[in-house]
């Protein structure tokens, strides 16, 4: 389990440990100046002087141009409460030097600029007690683990910064208390009443860390099979029974992703950028379908772009490669959305919800 952390920053580095240690076995992790890196030590190692500052989770290290820096989660809000475990958002966050008060270069600022920029524009998410990388199914199927052993590398996105503590944590398990799995996304419950019965209703979308990006600049499918900012959204239910006490937990998953053939849109400064489409797609659509299967099962596919116009080749795309792949567990449908839920008919989407009722999808 996971908790707040403190740290101490001098001439020497910066040092982090549990907020909440259990006494002289607890760990001590060093930031130090940047030819010695990452370094374990022991609890009475800890700085007696100095500011002591209490943080929320430690996201992680990075090396810029010239300097090692700490990632750090300042303050936090809570932002639901599922089955005991509680969320919480990432409201404010630093970035810490390992060189005190040094100076840096215009081309060290401009990546702390971007990093910045990052960190600020991003809805970050995590939970203490609970694995928010992986769905309610895929948490009940792991064992008593440290919950970075058994994240969802997919939504893992602290994972790369995280990469230091995990070398270290395979030796001592003692720095799995340090290493807190955050998603990029949302993560929020509220609680309701229906029929005089109490529940709590959840959502959580994951945004996956492989070829994510900006729209325009991150389309279509690469050659290992992952798509264009693919995102995983759960949603949950708690219901009390009244006449067992006992609670059902229900879950329901949807994924959306970029259409996965090669297409790219060529950015030229006109209001619609130049749509192309590749060739020979059908390798990677096959190892992202492979991908989805061995995940989720059976595949059911909403293709809710324009059937004319500019979105007209990646639809035609789509349905060629889905064609070809004559996939048993690929159950397609096109949904023109725009045209049937014109004017805010957005009852009409029964439509969509019958279709796919009729290709095999339930909710049992």
């Amino acid at each position: 389990m996971t908790g707040p952390i403190v740290y101490v920053q001098n001439a020497d580095g910066i040092f982090f440990k549990l907020a909440e240690g259990k006494g002289t076995n607890d760990a001590v992790i060093h930031l130090a100046n940047q030819d010695q890196g990452v370094r374990v030590l022991g609890a009475e190692e800890f700085p007696v002087q100095g500011e002591v500052v209490k943080i929320a989770s430690l996201m992680g290290f990075i090396k810029l141009k010239l300097n090692r820096y700490a990632i750090i989660a300042n303050t936090v809000e809570e932002t639901g409460r599922f089955n005991g475990h509680v969320f919480y958002r990432v409201l404010q966050h630093s970035i810490v030097s390992t060189k005190f008060n040094s100076r840096i270069d215009s081309e060290e600022a401009e990546y702390i600029k971007l990093l910045e920029l990052h960190l600020k524009n991003s809805t970050f998410y995590f939970s203490y007690t609970y694995d928010l990388t992986n769905s309610l199914q895929r948490n009940e199927k792991v064992g008593p683990a440290a919950s970075w052993k058994t994240a969802d590398e997919r939504f893992f996105w602290n994972h790369y910064l995280t990469e230091d503590l995990r070398n270290f944590a395979h030796q001592d398990p003692r720095i799995d208390s340090f290493i807190q799995p955050v998603i990029y996304g949302y993560a929020k419950t509220v609680d309701a009443v229906l029929n005089a019965t109490p529940i709590v209703l959840g959502l959580i979308t994951r945004r996956s860390i492989f070829r994510a990006g900006t729209r325009y600049f991150r389309r279509g499918v690469d050659k290992d099979g992952n798509v264009g900012n693919f995102n995983e959204t759960e949603q949950i239910l708690l219901a009390e029974n009244p006449e067992s006490e006992k609670i059902h937990v229900f879950s329901f998953l949807q994924t959306r992703g970029s259409v996965p053939i090669y297409w790219a849109e060529i950015n030229n400064l006109k209001y619609k950028p130049n749509l192309v489409l590749g060739e020979n797609s059908l390798d990677a659509t096959k190892k992202h379908f492979d991908q989805q299967k061995e995940l989720y099962g059976d595949n059911y596919l909403v293709n809710l772009v324009n059937q004319k116009g500019h979105e007209l080749p990646v639809k035609e795309g789509y349905e060629s490669v889905v064609h070809a792949l004559n996939d048993p567990k690929i159950h397609y449908v096109y949904f023109d959305f725009h045209h049937e839920c014109r004017k805010m008919q957005w009852h009409r989407v029964k439509l969509l919800i019958d279709h796919l009722e009729k290709l095999g999808l339930s909710n049992e």
